[in-house]
């Protein structure tokens, strides 16, 4: 996965590339995953790809992106999804709705792609839909670790995964059950992506007390930020357990445990198995 950051320290960009010569010959395959989370604004065409031939599944997770095609153009927002076409010139900015977003980027290509999308009710134009996008993110984000692994022997889960979530992107639109806040939605990201960096001080870089912190997740996500922190360890970890070679204490250290013994335990109570039964499953 490569990684990339600027001076801006509110800059981030990850990628990672699927990199498997069978899959080549696959009628779909995942292309790539990446996200990125900008402060300052930007501006991308579609004229600086040399050869635009994948789809591409899009999702916001904060800010707002406004995209503009030759005859068509809107605002793509959290609680949305936009499922991009190959082949079709556009570009999108962030100069004018603020500068700052967060998103995660799915590409997939392969022999017989465009009749897939097809027959996932696609046409040929872009297909913004507004979802409940929680269960999409959470599959890209498998998705993005199963290809992280590198390991040959786990294609079946990578192409099971992008099924999953390519025919989860089809499925018929609908409204979030429950609205969640831009600033939920940091405080999400922030638990997933910082392993070690104590609750409290999660929301105080996010400008609220501890308490208003657990308020919101009570009230939105019916958890509290130590349990959705806890939960989304343990499906990294089952994920890396299945997907790499990882030792138990390397994957300990990994998710932010002070040693294996704590992250031992705590994966036993999630599971009723320790780690080593749980990879030999």
């Amino acid at each position: 996965m490569a990684d990339n950051r600027s001076d801006d320290p509110e800059f981030m960009y990850s990628r990672s590339d699927f990199i498997n010569e069978t899959a080549l010959e696959f009628p779909v395959y995942p292309y790539l995953v990446e996200e990125v989370r900008r402060s300052r604004s930007f501006f991308h065409s579609s004229d600086r790809i040399r050869h635009y031939n994948f789809w591409t599944v899009v999702i916001l997770l904060a800010g707002k992106v406004h995209y503009n095609y030759t005859d068509n153009d809107f605002f793509l927002e959290p609680g949305m999804v936009l499922v991009n076409p190959p082949g079709i010139r556009h570009s999108f900015e962030s100069r004018t709705t603020g500068g700052r977003y967060h998103k995660l980027v799915a590409e997939f290509k392969g022999a017989e792609i465009d009749a897939f999308f097809h027959r996932l009710g696609f046409a040929h134009g872009p297909v913004l839909q507004k979802r409940d996008t929680a269960v999409i993110r959470q599959l890209i984000c498998e998705l993005r670790l199963l290809i992280d692994s590198h390991q040959a022997n786990l294609l079946p889960q990578v192409m099971g995964k992008m099924y999953e979530l390519l025919y989860s992107v089809a499925v018929n639109p609908v409204e979030p059950s429950t609205p969640v806040s831009e600033l939920l939605r940091n405080a999400c990201w922030r638990l997933e992506e910082d392993d070690f960096t104590p609750i409290p001080d999660i929301a105080a870089k996010l400008g609220i007390s501890r308490a208003t912190l657990d308020r919101e997740f009570r009230e939105k996500l019916q958890t509290t930020p130590a349990d959705y922190r806890r939960n989304f360890k343990m499906k990294r970890a089952k994920i890396l357990l299945r997907s790499s070679d990882l030792s138990v204490k390397e994957i300990a250290e990994t998710l932010g445990y002070c040693n294996q013994f704590h992250f031992s335990g705590e994966f036993k109570r999630e599971t009723n198995l320790s780690p080593r039964e749980y990879r030999k499953t």
